[in-house]
């Protein structure tokens, strides 16, 4: 409305200078020339009182040019001048203009037939330092528009020639005028687009438009070095050349000669004009003598005064130029004097709206309130001093006059017309042409926020959690130098509190209560946090989650308690260190929150409201987020330099192993074994920046391998220069580009949270169109391109990173970090050469057609629905559960093959045995599946506790293939001793590097060890591999395998006969083929795994020393059994999980500081349920921490009691949402029902009937479970405390197993003998003949 209202208005108004036909252009000419003499003094247009460069090269530069190529074309020489810089200075002239061609000596440059010539590029050197210190001088005029525009810019006002330029869309007219608008306007529609090459394009050509470019990148922002160096080398370097190219042309004889050959021409070939061309020619002769000819006699001294310099004018210049800068300082402080009183108005203005009894009635949105409070600012400023006298707002309100209240209608109708324009700008927007996958059914939305946030906003009116995600454009390369991990702590210290939210852990705390999950990472260039939250909750929860970014508290006490709860080196590195330099680490911690700038933040919302709701939400919670037009930090350039190549690291690693890395610098953006000597090997691009890159190909090595690293190197260049000199062919790119293609548009549908996480890291570095996609779209073939990285994968470019504990005694240096002992030695190419001269040769050849791409897409009809899995076949071999897919319609297909082999874990040589087998079979399938594996299918083959497992999974069209391949290597087994010796040897180091692992990992193995019926020590599993051979590992396979029962599960895009034909098939394959050592397995062999029940109203405690004492960390897990699977006791002990979560970790790790691990989560051992407390510290032992957890239970005692109905029920309502959040894809479904199947308890419906059971609980029965299963001191607590001290607590370790047990403990030293007086809960898992679902 407003806007239309103005657009009528401005065509009401006669245009000046149009009162006659046909004057436009006439009175154009006199408009502009009277605004360029308002321009010279100073009346108007205060950006173009600088603009002196096409002033000063006309009345300076331009002549001094002229007169010197003019002279030296008279004198026949270049050689003038008496300095370097001889020109006008002040009141002195150029010596070389009063002196006759005489006092020069003879021409050097003798006369043609016509005149002198002089070439143009002998002249140019001579004028050409003056012709550069005018460029700089003009590049310098330039900087005061950029500096009041960029100013203008953060103070949050509209620069002039913006406002001049709307203006003068309805003042001026004409068509030259018309034009120049155009292209002003064309100018500022595209600032946004000014960088480096735009700059210098527009300063290196005569551009009277190049003021407006200058505001514009003080508007935007545009850094002060890429704008001066652009402009100053446009104009400085470019242009000037141009320009004085220009004039000495015009001026040298040589132009004109060439001039008149062809004008001749011309002329001579036109009837009439052949007769008169002899007297024309003599004419312009005459002419060029009298001015460029070498005289013939000496100049009088009258003449040459005639011909001085006229230096009155000099001094008028002089006096302008100094008026400027005096104008541009004045300029400078009023703008700064306003800004400060605007400020004030603007608070005086929120004491009218908030008190004002008319406002009060006035039903405003907050939109229309700015716009009105921004009127009233800009039309009360004369009356500054009485706002200020004014103690009572409603006395202000007096003071707006009828007229005033007219202009103020005006003045917000403008706005309102602006922000309409604004509005539409956003709303082309958010109307972005998302490319997305043809399966998804959710809606997006593209918005900016006035504040500059970019936001991509989701709508899934499926969904059952809400989540969001933002990224701020910041990171550990932003660390100020000194502070190292600055950018991390502050990622931690935002969860604490804000001002709207000032509790410690508020946020934290509503996001676990309400079925939701948080969590934050730093990178090397951005910070990403985000949560998810049920769909009721999402407002709220965004509102706390945006505080993180508008007023966050970050309290000394928190800091400080943070640096001690993250661990030692933070420490040091935050509190010790910048103390010794004097700083404050919380007044550096709130200075570097300062980077938080709006624009450099992107911002994914993903919510069940609509697309105008979800908007709503983020334009009122997130507008308020400052905008301080940050820089992003951006690595320049490629980091390593040539002393950084040619090199080999040779590191020594803290565990067993060696490892090799080959990598090159490389352009970004690229998406691009043998002989036992590698056991596995990765290749592909990977950076910490989207600036730089590197290729790396990885691989660990065997002991042989590290023997052979140079013939290893050697291989690896030999394939790069086959690709070299083969190219890579364009249907493999094709294929490629197929499989992502299809990969896209069946892509499984995630988690909200995993999705905006993914998502937001996109809208970085790709256009919003593609945003959905990213990297994973098609893009052309480009052969180019693929032969420039491998042009950069060269020996002259390479990188060794070679790691083993076989350079011991071998380096020469440390890294100061984590201590780590290296050495650099060079690797020339020539190196390389003989390396490849030397390697092995091996077939090495272009990969082939890759047969696992899927054709066949189509969607198998379902034809009946089928809620749960079901029997579909049985025999004395088998038996299948299928359940076809009847919710996410996609061509894919999940098969399980359980090989239940009773005798896989009778002893720890049996366990041994089969766990190489699996891996051997893997390593046998590794080359084959590799294109299965591009192509969308994936496969797993590991060992369970009652055998091993395959499971397959992806588009079921070449399904089978992979499949039938799997199990005849399975069916065809045999022992190659090569493998056999390469794989043993990386199993002996993986086991020997248990002893590096953390803490809590050790303590986890160990209550494992404590729990499990039949598991056996890794120190008897290490000896027992130590001793196997291949012969002897050939003999077990048939031992082991003749007994097997094959439990089979086939759920997706597959129909029942199908099913029914793949497991008749595998039976084939498995049993009945010729000299199968496959056997079938008798009920009674069935082998289950049981956990020992622990007694009740019992503590036991096993303390021991960690296995790395170099690890000052100690570790305790307190696990706390309750119940055998049972739906009722499972929903009380869940929502007593969901209470006490979030507190626990509050008490445990902000609170008492104990660790930086801390936690208590809810665990289940072939059914059996438990609570699991673990804490992991450097500044306690783990008596003391397995006594805090005590008391933590105690404190939280009066918690439970005193919890209220509303909390009470606001509690199971958030646990029966997360229940109700649907199967996201088809393996999160399929993984739910094979966990029944294979845990034995086979309840498909289990989400319904503990829903059920949920809506039915009473507090009091939640309270009396507490009290009878989980409260210290409770009739039913059974607990054991696993410890485990660190090299910081050896004195502790040897005080406490010096003590004593206290009533009711029990200490366990020896955790068989332990085991063996133990019951043990029964098994829910029968053997085959146990099925209820016949």
């Amino acid at each position: 409305m407003g806007r239309r209202k103005v657009a009528a208005a401005a065509s009401q108004t006669p245009p000046r200078g149009s009162s006659k036909a046909g004057g436009g252009v006439i009175s154009e000419i006199r408009e502009k020339h009277k605004l360029e003499l308002e321009n010279l003094t100073l009346t108007k247009h205060p950006f173009r009182t600088l603009r002196s460069g096409l002033h000063t090269f006309v009345l300076y530069l331009g002549p001094h040019i002229a007169l010197f190529t003019i002279k030296a074309v008279q004198c026949g020489r270049i050689d003038l001048k008496t300095a370097p810089y001889d020109t006008i200075q002040l009141k002195q002239g150029p010596s070389w203009l009063d002196k006759k061609c005489s006092d020069f000596g003879p021409p050097v440059y003798q006369a043609s037939a016509h005149s002198v010539r002089i070439p143009v590029f002998e002249l140019l050197p001579q004028v050409q330092l003056e012709a550069v210190l005018w460029g700089i001088g003009t590049a310098l005029g330039e900087l005061p528009p950029y500096f009041i525009s960029r100013a203008a810019r953060l103070s949050g006002s509209e620069p002039e020639a913006v406002k001049e330029l709307d203006a003068a869309a309805s003042d001026v007219h004409g068509p030259i005028a018309s034009t120049l608008n155009r292209t002003k306007r064309w100018l500022l529609s595209h600032s946004q687009h000014l960088n480096f090459i735009t700059i210098l394009i527009l300063a290196s050509v005569p551009n009277p438009l190049f003021d407006l470019a200058g505001i514009m990148c003080g508007q935007f922002c545009i850094p002060f070095w890429e704008f001066f160096f652009a402009t100053l080398i446009g104009k400085a370097i470019i242009k000037t050349h141009i320009q004085t190219l220009l004039i000495i042309s015009l001026c040298n004889n040589q132009l004109l000669y060439l001039m008149e050959k062809e004008l001749i021409w011309i002329f001579g070939h036109i009837p009439g004009f052949s007769a008169s061309l002899p007297s024309v020619i003599a004419k312009l002769h005459s002419a060029k003598d009298k001015y460029l000819s070498t005289p013939t006699s000496a100049t009088s001294s009258s003449k040459m005064e005639d011909t001085q310099w006229n230096f009155s004018f000099t001094l008028v210049w002089n006096t302008v130029v100094w008026l400027v800068l005096v104008n541009f300082f004045i300029k400078i402080v009023t703008s700064t004097a306003q800004e400060y009183l605007k400020k004030q108005q603007d608070i005086e203005m929120e004491l009218i709206t908030d008190s004002s009894p008319q406002t009060a009635s006035c039903k405003y949105s907050p939109h229309e309130t700015i716009l009105l409070a921004k009127a009233l600012a800009d039309d009360i400023k004369y009356r500054l001093d009485e706002i200020r006298g004014a103690k009572d707002p409603t006395c202000l309100a007096s003071n707006l006059t009828p007229e005033n209240h007219w202009r103020i209608a005006q003045r917000a109708e403008a706005v309102e017309a602006e922000s309409g324009e604004r509005a539409d700008m956003a709303a082309a927007e958010s109307n972005v042409e998302f490319i997305r996958a043809r399966s998804d059914k959710r809606e997006y939305r593209r918005v900016v926020l006035p504040n500059a946030l970019e936001c991509l906003l989701i709508s899934d009116s499926e969904t059952d959690k809400a989540a969001a995600c933002m990224e701020v454009g910041v990171g550990s390369f932003s660390d100020p130098e000194g502070l190292e991990g600055l950018a991390h702590f502050l990622e931690h210290m935002l969860f604490y509190a804000s001002e709207k939210y000032p509790g410690e852990q508020d946020y934290t705390k509503y996001i676990t209560e309400h079925g939701g999950s948080c969590n934050a990472y730093t990178s090397s260039e951005t910070t990403n946090f985000y949560f998810d939250v049920n769909v009721a909750n999402f407002e709220e929860a965004l509102d706390r989650f945006a505080q993180f970014f508008i007023k966050p508290l970050m309290s000394q006490e928190a800091v400080l308690r943070e640096i001690k709860a993250v661990d030692s080196g933070s420490w040091e590195t935050l509190e010790t260190k910048p103390k010794e330099r004097g700083l404050d680490i919380r007044q550096e911690l709130l200075k570097f929150y300062e980077n938080y700038s709006a624009n450099l933040m992107h911002l994914v919302v993903y919510g069940k409201e609509s697309l105008d709701c979800i908007q709503s939400f983020v334009e009122r919670l997130f507008s308020d987020i400052k905008n301080t037009d940050q820089r992003s930090f951006k690595c320049p350039s490629q980091p390593l330099s040539e002393q950084h190549m040619q090199l080999v690291i040779k590191a020594i690693p803290i565990s067993e192993g060696d490892y090799l890395k080959i990598s090159w610098p490389v352009t970004p953006n690229i998406h691009f074994y043998k002989e036992g000597w590698a056991m596995n090997l990765s290749a592909g691009e990977g950076s910490d920046s989207a600036q730089y890159s590197f290729f790396s190909i990885s691989m660990r090595l065997t002991d042989a391998g590290h023997e052979h690293m140079e013939d290893i190197i050697g291989l690896v260049f030999k394939y790069i220069l086959l690709l070299k000199e083969n190219g890579i062919h364009e249907w493999i790119f094709d294929e490629l580009v197929a499989i992502n293609e299809t990969e896209f548009h069946y892509q499984d549908k995630v988690h909200p949270i995993s999705y905006v996480t993914d998502t937001v890291s996109t809208m970085r570095l790709f256009p919003p169109e593609e945003w959905l996609g990213g990297a994973s779209l098609p893009s052309k073939y480009a052969p180019n391109r693929i032969n420039m990285i491998l042009d950069e994968l060269s020996a002259e470019r390479v990188r060794i990173l070679w790691e083993s504990k076989k350079f011991k005694g071998s380096t020469d240096s440390v890294e100061p970090w984590y201590s780590t002992a290296y050495s650099v030695e060079n690797v020339t190419p020539s190196m390389i050469q003989q390396w490849i001269q030397k390697a092995p040769t091996e077939k090495l050849c272009i990969p082939k057609p890759n047969i696992f791409i899927p054709k066949d897409l189509s969607l198998k009809e379902a034809h009946e629905k089928v809620k749960f899995p079901a029997i579909l076949r049985k025999t004395p071999l088998s038996r299948l559960w299928y359940k076809p897919d009847m919710l996410f319609s996609t061509p894919k297909v999940h098969i399980i093959i359980d090989f239940h082999c009773p005798l896989t874990s009778h002893s720890p040589e049996a366990v041994i045995s089969t766990s190489l087998f699996v891996d051997l079979l893997a390593d046998y399938l590794n080359a084959y599946a590799y294109d299965a594996q591009i192509a969308g299918l994936f496969y797993s083959i590991y060992r369970t506790s009652a055998g091993f497992q395959v499971s397959v999974g992806g588009y079921n069209d070449k399904m089978r293939i992979l499949l039938d391949a799997i199990m005849k290597h399975i069916s065809n087994f045999e022992v190659k001793p090569n493998r056999f010796c390469a794989l043993k040897e990386t199993a002996v180091k993986d086991y020997q590097n248990f002893k590096f692992s953390q803490p809590y990992s050790q303590a986890s193995y160990y209550l494992s060890l404590i729990l499990e019926d039949q598991k056996w020590p890794l120190a008897e599993k290490l000896e027992a591999l130590s001793k196997l051979e291949p012969d002897s590992l050939a003999k077990f396979m048939p031992h082991l395998l003749s007994k097997t029962f094959l439990e089979c599960y086939i759920h997706g895009n597959i129909e029942p006969n199908e099913a029914t034909s793949i497991v008749q098939e595998i039976e084939d394959t498995i049993f009945n083929t010729p000299n199968s050592v496959f056997k079938s397995m008798s009920p009674s062999q069935y082998l289950i795994k049981r956990v020992i029940m622990l007694e009740n109203e019992l503590k036991c405690y096993h303390q021991i020393e960690g296995l790395n004492q170099k690890n000052e960390n100690s570790s305790v897990v307190q696990y706390i059994q309750v119940h055998l699977d049972d739906a009722l006791s499972n929903i009380k002990l869940q929502l007593f999980a969901l209470i006490a979560s979030q507190p626990a970790f509050n008490q445990l790790r902000t609170v008492e500081q104990l660790g930086y691990i801390a936690g208590l989560s809810l665990r289940s051992d072939c059914g059996v349920w438990a609570l699991e407390v673990v804490i992991q510290s450097t500044v306690k032992d783990p008596s003391h921490l397995d006594a805090r957890i005590d008391e933590f239970f105690k404190m939280f005692e009066s918690k439970i009691h005193e919890l209220s109905d509303k909390d009470f029920k606001r509690n199971v309502k958030s646990l029966v949402d997360s229940k109700l959040e649907k199967f996201k894809n088809l393996w999160e479904e399929s993984h739910f029902y094979w966990g029944e199947i294979e845990a034995g308890t086979l309840k498909f419906d289990r989400v319904e009937s503990e829903v059920a059971l949920l809506r039915e609980l009473k507090k009091e029965e939640f309270i009396e479970f507490f009290d009878q299963h989980i409260r210290v001191g409770a009739p039913q607590r059974k607990t054991v405390s696993v410890q485990v001290f660190g090299g910081e607590h050896l004195a502790e370790f040897k005080k406490a197993i010096a003590e004593a047990d206290t009533p009711k403990t029990y200490r366990i030293t020896d955790i068989f003998g332990f085991k063996r007086s133990r019951p043990l809960y029964r098994s829910l898992k029968g053997g085959p003949g146990r099925i209820t679902m016949d």
